[in-house]
């Protein structure tokens, strides 16, 4: 009877047991995962182990970053939970299932996340074009003297927020005026052919 339930449930993948000729199981171990399901991302064996270093070096790079720095916050908290469900759940398909992605790819994600910021790092965008740093200052940028705000939108600099938002309303105008007639000979087409939107 338990060879026969063994073989049953090793037919249907949930076990990977060798069975002895004479139909016991030789080797117990947990299923463990033969493919990603992703071109190009091979299965990590101890893909646990990797992760929870990459989350370490991640937060360990995060140091030098301003503390009120956005991207510092943002990166911090998503590598805190993302630790917090490995520590939770001791079975992978569990915290895959709970994080929403394979651990493969959350390695891969750490990966390209300590490489920006690397970059972010030595760049150090918060500091604006005139060489000032808000964080240093403990001032916000609007309250550091002669700062200008310096945003690259669409290829133009813009030197205020109100600038800012006047391009995108801009944008979104002539946006709409493009897609109207289009729009317009989609209404006509299905008029004609007697279909209601």
């Amino acid at each position: 009877m338990f060879a026969a339930c063994v073989r049953a449930l090793a037919g249907k993948g949930h076990l990977a047991l060798p069975l002895r000729p004479h139909g016991t199981a030789a080797l117990y171990r947990p299923y463990t995962k033969k493919t990603t399901g992703i071109v190009g991302l091979p299965v990590v064996t101890n893909a646990r182990e990797v992760l929870l270093s990459c989350y370490q070096r991640t937060l360990d790079m995060l140091e030098p970053l301003p503390e009120k720095y956005g991207y510092r916050i943002s990166v911090d908290k998503l590598t805190r939970h993302r630790m917090s469900v490995l520590e939770k759940f001791s079975v992978d398909a569990e915290a895959e299932k709970e994080l929403g992605l394979q651990l493969e790819e959350a390695i891969e994600h750490a990966e390209d996340e300590m490489f920006l910021i690397g970059m972010v790092a030595k760049e150090k965008p918060w500091i604006n074009a005139e060489g000032v740093d808000p964080f240093r200052d403990g001032r916000p940028l609007d309250e550091v003297p002669s700062a200008k705000v310096n945003m690259l939108w669409g290829g133009v600099v813009v030197e205020s927020e109100a600038e800012l938002l006047r391009l995108a309303e801009e944008h979104e105008r002539l946006k709409e005026e493009r897609e109207q007639p289009e729009i317009d000979r989609w209404r006509e087409d299905l008029a004609k052919r007697g279909v209601e939107e």
